[in-house]
């Protein structure tokens, strides 16, 4: 089809744009430099650039010729505060920064889609807006573009797509679960306070070092008791900060904990939990404790409708085998589910994995890379869902 080979005309410059990505990756809320560079190269294509407050994003937009709905596409652009150990010609030069997570994978996908696209625009039906999200990593981006009207642009949009590279499928796959994909997550931040005192003479003050104790074992029961045992969950305790010396009493111990859940009635649930063992903790050894909960994302899970649709139209162009609907979601987050929470949409992962042992590792780990050949798998079934209809009156 004329689409594969407009796809391959534009191997050699994705992949450079690609390695330029990766080369200078930026930090969650730094990524003015990306911003421009996204922004550049879609200007280049001939995208109109829609006007939006949050200068670290851009937004793309290719109205079709014809009626039809409006489809948005995320594609997050920050990088983590990673040191990048992978060796590669086009290694990270912003030490301490670095794409494991693969963003510049998802950019590339996306500017990919548009430089077609584009090509197609006097047949497509509707429009397609292409949005470059910062900050997923921190979890602040997609909160921050829906409170500053993204979803009120004009055209609305009626439908959203999010991709995600996976190290877990090889290339060449994709997938996906027709419902709830990843987990919510929320920050639990506990203050424990005392007046303190000399370690010689405890029975005189709270010890709030003992009481942290106490409150790390009890809340691993939220799991293994409040949670139903039918609705996984998962907390964990990160981190815990407390005292001076071995004998002093401190007067104050904080501590961080990680709460998923893939459940929205679940998560308030456990919440719930984590707060009623504090207060019992805090009467039994007569403690102040202060539990603040940091939201993060809600439960991304796939509108049945869209997802549907877009397995019915993408399953017979990708081939047998190639599409894998996925056994269980994942317990990582992702903040794209703010966007389901508004509209109806998928999201689906992209197979990056090949025989190079890199390729397999984890995300975020500092040796992780990334076969390119997803780029084009990833571009490719969008464009598939996107000209579905178009493409009937394509030439071959």
């Amino acid at each position: 089809m004329i689409i594969e080979q407009l796809l391959e005309a534009s191997r050699d410059e994705i992949i450079s744009i690609r390695r330029q990505l990766h080369s200078n990756p930026e930090l969650s809320g730094e990524e003015f430099r990306t911003a421009a560079t996204i922004r550049g190269i879609l200007k280049g294509y001939g995208v109109t650039i829609q006007d939006f407050p949050i200068k670290n994003s851009v937004i793309g937009l290719i109205e079709g010729a014809k009626p039809g709905k409006t489809v948005m596409i995320r594609a997050d652009i920050d990088a983590l505060p990673i040191v990048e150990d992978t060796g590669l010609a086009y290694e990270s030069m912003n030490k301490g920064a670095c794409h494991a997570c693969g963003h510049d994978i998802h950019t590339s996908v996306v500017l990919l889609v548009a430089k077609v696209l584009k090509q197609y625009q006097e047949e497509l039906e509707g429009n397609v807006r292409f949005l470059f999200q910062p900050s997923e990593e921190n979890a602040k981006g997609s909160k921050l573009m829906i409170d500053n009207g993204v979803l009120d642009l004009i055209p609305k949009t009626d439908e959203v797509f999010g991709i995600h590279t996976s190290p877990d499928m090889e290339v060449g796959k994709i997938g996906l679960i027709n419902g709830v994909m990843s987990a919510s997550y929320d920050n639990i931040h506990f203050t424990i306070k005392s007046h303190g005192g000399h370690g010689a003479y405890p029975h005189k003050t709270p010890d709030p070092i003992v009481a942290a104790g106490h409150l790390i074992t009890q809340l691993q029961t939220v799991v293994s008791r409040v949670n139903p045992v039918m609705k996984p969950a998962v907390f964990t305790i990160g981190t815990i900060h407390g005292g001076s010396s071995a004998n002093i009493i401190p007067t104050e111990v904080r501590m961080t904990g990680n709460l998923r859940a893939f459940d929205k009635e679940n998560r308030e649930g456990l919440i719930h939990g984590i707060k009623r063992i504090a207060e019992g903790i805090a009467i039994s050894s007569a403690c102040d404790i202060l539990v603040e909960v940091e939201e993060g994302v809600p439960v991304l899970k796939n509108d049945h409708e869209v997802t549907r649709s877009f397995i019915r139209k993408v399953e017979p162009y990708i081939g047998e085998g190639n599409f894998v609907t996925m056994n269980e979601p994942r317990s990582g987050s992702d903040d794209f589910s703010c966007y389901l929470e508004h509209l109806p949409g998928c999201y689906f992962r992209i197979g990056t994995a090949n025989d190079e042992p890199s390729t397999q590792l984890g995300l975020h780990h500092p040796k992780i890379t990334f076969d390119e050949e997803s780029i084009f798998i990833g571009a490719s079934v969008l464009l598939e869902y996107l000209l579905s209809k178009t493409k009937e009156i394509l030439p071959n």
